[in-house]
């Protein structure tokens, strides 16, 4: 299945053109690139080529303008090779560089990156963390200009505060609402133009983070359509996906029965290429979870197992190098940890050995150590075999 989302998701960018107008470029850099795989083929209008880094997390990638560019933000497309945290910086005119948006627990796909209307000479990407054991790799880079500005406008706003300060890309400014008990509050969204969109990911203000609905403007009727409805939580930052939906108007609706002011820092629209999945909802659980307590493809990492089974049998299961089994074929994995002391551990926690029985026999096994735990995992296949391979199932 994994494979399967991945190539789909690939088929989908090959041979689409990047419809941005000509931007007075005058040189593209990058702190590394992979031979053919060159900094400027992130930045010239094709889905088929792209640029891609070394496998180190610190890379950058570096776009010059021959004269200043009036900009909102970005949209970056990436490759399987995506970006988990990351910068955006400009250059101000004293020639210096400053951040005007970051990212943290991306998930790839298409990110769509604003930061209110600047002006530079040159806008430069920055990866803290990659999102897979690869580096970074972009399809291509569209710069956001004027006309792609979305606009923000609330129910209500306490001094000092804006709506459209959910878009500048920075978590030190917010939006809150003004107190007016009993009455709903909504945070809209306006878009230049129909925009695809997949999910939200929510910075938030507060202490805690409310619930609401999130809705769209439907074109039959013009009726305010729910396609989520949010539970409160205590988290700081969300990620929200819902089925990819086309609109031109987006809004949260906080219901009136909240005893604190709404506030949100920073709002990042996902696209329609990062709408809900069974995947995707691992993925994102995986980059926050411990490492090692889900299967490391949640990441995009390579794993290295071997086979077990037995002979002639059709039936295989995998032990990969952590101590990991996958069962069988379209069958469920059984990832090992340990609780010790209230903390959740995981492979990554142990120093590791992958050994043979008696050094020789056909029955894999991997060893933790570790702080006084000494866990063997073994795979052991015994009879009855279940499987049937003479076509019956």
């Amino acid at each position: 299945m994994k494979r399967f989302v991945y190539i789909l998701a690939m088929a989908a960018f090959i041979g689409r053109a990047i419809a941005q107008s000509p931007l007075p470029t005058a040189a593209i850099s990058a702190s590394s690139q992979q031979r053919e795989l060159t900094a400027a083929m992130a930045i010239d209008g094709k889905m088929d080529t792209r640029w891609s880094s070394d496998a180190n997390d610190e890379q950058w990638l570096q776009i010059d303008f021959n004269s200043p560019v009036e900009l909102v933000g970005l949209t970056l497309h990436w490759e399987t090779a995506y970006g988990r945290d990351y910068e955006i910086e400009l250059l101000n005119p004293e020639g210096k560089w400053y951040s005007v948006s970051e990212v943290h627990f991306g998930d790839g796909g298409v990110d769509d990156i604003y930061f209110g209307l600047r002006k530079t000479k040159a806008i430069r990407f920055v990866g803290r963390k990659r999102g897979t054991g690869w580096g970074y790799s972009l399809w291509e880079i569209e710069i956001l200009g004027p006309q792609d500005q979305i606009l923000a406008q609330a129910s209500s706003s306490t001094e000092g505060t804006s709506a459209q300060a959910v878009l500048d890309g920075k978590t030190e400014t917010f939006w809150q609402s003004a107190p007016r008990p009993g009455e709903n509050t909504t945070l809209e969204l306006t878009f230049p133009h129909k925009f695809g969109i997949g999910g939200l990911q929510i910075n938030w203000a507060g202490s805690h983070s409310p619930a609401c609905k999130i809705q769209t403007l439907t074109q039959k009727d013009g009726q305010w359509e729910t396609i989520t409805n949010k539970k409160a939580g205590q988290a700081k930052t969300e990620d929200l996906f819902f089925k990819a939906v086309s609109a031109e108007k987006l809004r949260l609706v906080f219901d009136g029965s909240n005893s604190e002011p709404i506030g949100i820092c920073d709002i990042q629209i996902k696209g329609a290429s990062e709408a809900w999945t069974p995947v995707r909802h691992f993925e994102m659980l995986a980059q926050r979870m411990p490492a090692g307590v889900l299967p490391d493809w949640f990441r995009r990492q390579q794993t290295f197992w071997t086979i077990t089974g037995l002979p002639g049998s059709f039936n295989e299961s995998l032990l990969d190098e952590y101590g990991g089994v996958e069962t069988g074929l379209r069958c469920f994995s059984v990832i090992p940890a340990i609780l010790a002391d209230g903390k959740l551990l995981s492979a990554k926690n142990f120093k590791l050995q992958q050994f043979l029985a008696d050094s020789w026999m056909p029955i894999p096994a991997v060893n933790w150590k570790s702080n006084g735990i000494n866990l063997n995992i073994t795979a052991n296949t015994i009879e009855p075999d279940t499987t049937f391979d003479n076509g019956d199932e």
